[in-house]
C-alpha cells in the first residue's frame, strides 16, 4: 500500500484557532506523504459551510515557499500528498466522526482543543478527546492557547525538545518508533527528555540506555510530586515543543468524570500533546 493511501484526519469546526491546527496537519501530511482528510463538523444542516475561514492549501504552500503563485495542480501533486474536505452535519458529532472514518487507514488524528477544565468541560464535554479515545489512533492535540511547533506564517517547524513522561513498566520501543518517525519526517535534531514523577527507586530501569537513535540528544529528569502538575511545569520550564503521553484511556469511574492523566495534561499543556494509545 502506498503512503498516499494512508491518511491524517483533521476534524475542524472552522472556529478560532483552526488555522494553526490546519498548518500542523498539512505540514505533517507533506512530510509523511499522507493524504490529509479535513472534516468540517457542524450541528445544523442549514448552517453555511464557510471554508474561507481557513487559508486554501495553495495559499499556505505559497506562503511557505513550497509552491509558486502560478503553480498548477501537477506541481502540487509532485509534493506527494493530497487534501480532501468533507462535511459532517448533525448532533453527536464525535460519534458520527468515529463511525464515519476508516481508522484502519489512519496514521494520525490531528485535533484542536479549547482546553476546557472543571465544570465547563463536564457540561460541554470535548469532541476532540472523545474522538481520540474511540478512534484509538495516535492523536496530536493542538490547544487553542498553546505554542505550536509549526508556524502557520512560514511553515517553519521547531521540534527542538520532546518531553516523554514515563513510569515503571514503560516500554520505550513502540512509543519511540512512532515519535521518531514523526520527528525524523520533520527533519529535526531533537532532544528527548524522559521525565519520571517519583523517586529513583520507582523509575523505569535502564531508561537512558534505551534512548532514541544516534544523533538525538537524551536527558532524564526524576522529580518528586504529583504527576500532572509536574509534567505541565516541566514542559514550561524546558520550553518543550511537544509532550508525548502514552495512554490506556479511561480505566476508572473517576477517569470518566474528570479525565485520564493524559486528558488532564492536554487541558493544561503549553505545547501540543501527542497521545499514543497503549
Amino acid at each position: 500500500m502506498s503512503r498516499i493511501d494512508r491518511r491524517i484526519v483533521l476534524p475542524t469546526d472552522l472556529g478560532e484557532g483552526s488555522e494553526i491546527v490546519f498548518a500542523h496537519g498539512l505540514q505533517l501530511a507533506l512530510e509523511t506523504h499522507c493524504q490529509l482528510l479535513l472534516v468540517h463538523v457542524h450541528p445544523r444542516s442549514d448552517e453555511e459551510v464557510n471554508w474561507t475561514r481557513l487559508p486554501t492549501v495553495k495559499e499556505l504552500l505559497t506562503r511557505w515557499g513550497r509552491l509558486s503563485a502560478d503553480a498548477a495542480i501537477a506541481d502540487f501533486e509532485r509534493l506527494g500528498t493530497c487534501v480532501r474536505a468533507e462535511d459532517l452535519v448533525g448532533p453527536r458529532a464525535a460519534e458520527k466522526l468515529v463511525a464515519g472514518v476508516d481508522w484502519t487507514k489512519t496514521d494520525l488524528l490531528v485535533v484542536g482543543t479549547h482546553q476546557r477544565r472543571g465544570l465547563t468541560r463536564i457540561l460541554r464535554g470535548s469532541v476532540a478527546e472523545t474522538v481520540a479515545r474511540e478512534g484509538d489512533v495516535p492523536t496530536l492535540f493542538v490547544g487553542q492557547a498553546t505554542r505550536g511547533f509549526v508556524d502557520p506564517a512560514s511553515g517553519q517547524v521547531s521540534l527542538k525538545r520532546v518531553l516523554l513522561p514515563v513510569c515503571r513498566g514503560f516500554d520505550p520501543d513502540g512509543v519511540l518508533d512512532t515519535v521518531i518517525r514523526l520527528v525524523e519526517a520533520l527533519a529535526q535534531d531533537t532532544e528527548f527528555v524522559f521525565l519520571h514523577m517519583g523517586d529513583q527507586a520507582s523509575a523505569p530501569p535502564g531508561l537512558v540506555s534505551k534512548a532514541p537513535r544516534p544523533g538525538h540528544a537524551v536527558a532524564t529528569v526524576i522529580l518528586p510530586g504529583p504527576v500532572v502538575p509536574g509534567i505541565v511545569e516541566q514542559a514550561r520550564a524546558l520550553s518543550a515543543d511537544l509532550i508525548v503521553m502514552v495512554t490506556e484511556g479511561h480505566d476508572s469511574p473517576g477517569d470518566a468524570l474528570w479525565g485520564s492523566k493524559t486528558e488532564k495534561v492536554i487541558r493544561q499543556a503549553p505545547c501540543p500533546v501527542l497521545a499514543l494509545p497503549f
